[in-house]
């Protein structure tokens, strides 16, 4: 009888190691397709829609799929951690400038004499202030414009020496921190359920 619970024992045991184990990586996957979730459907952990982008085309946060690419989940001894190493990441996930009672800040060309503002390409007109508000006139000095073809699509653009621009919204790919949405709880709890279920399956057998 001793040695049939100690045997027990170190069953139960053993699958409280693996259902830890298992729940990190259902946890991490998790978490995974939640932040995915988010850059598909253009919307915050809570449910409410990012902001349109300022030139009304695209999704937001698409530039690329590198902002999204960026974001990576660890575990370990317990414990699961999701961020990103992209640092637009905070920028976007708090909002930056006027979207955070900040004022607008000025953007100034870093290799080249002057800044190339895309105005219209072959879907139509595109109004340049929704891409970067000019700075007020007496202080902004455009250099010229200029027409250019890329990938088949012919776009115009004006040279500007800088641009004052308003920010950018705040789009959250993560909760906040202390606030987690029932929809991702929800989705951790099934998770943890599912690794403790198959851990401890068959544990009497």
């Amino acid at each position: 009888m001793a040695s049939s619970l100690a045997s027990i024992a170190k069953r139960i045991e053993a699958a409280a190691t693996k259902a830890v184990s298992l729940a990190e990586k259902n946890v991490a996957f998790a978490l995974e397709s939640l932040v995915q979730e988010g850059f598909d459907g253009a919307v915050d952990p809570y449910g409410a829609a990012w902001l349109p982008k300022a030139s009304g085309t695209g999704k937001q946060l698409h530039d690329k799929g590198k902002l999204a690419a960026s974001f990576h989940v660890t575990s370990g001894a317990g414990k699961v951690t999701v961020a990103s190493s992209d640092p637009r990441a905070l920028w976007h996930q708090e909002g930056t400038a006027t979207y955070r009672g900040g004022q607008p800040y000025d953007i100034y060309p870093k290799t080249k004499k002057a800044l190339a503002i895309p105005i219209a390409n072959s879907r139509g007109w595109s109004n340049p202030h929704k891409i970067g508000k000019p700075v007020k006139s007496g202080r902004t000095k455009a250099t010229g414009a200029g027409r250019r073809i890329h990938g088949g699509r012919v776009t115009a653009s004006v040279m500007l020496m800088h641009v004052r621009h308003p920010g950018v919204p705040r789009r959250r790919m993560l909760p906040d921190r202390g606030s987690v949405p029932e929809h991702w709880r929800a989705t951790i709890h099934r998770s943890i359920e599912t690794a403790v279920g198959a851990a401890f399956r068959g544990i009497s057998g």
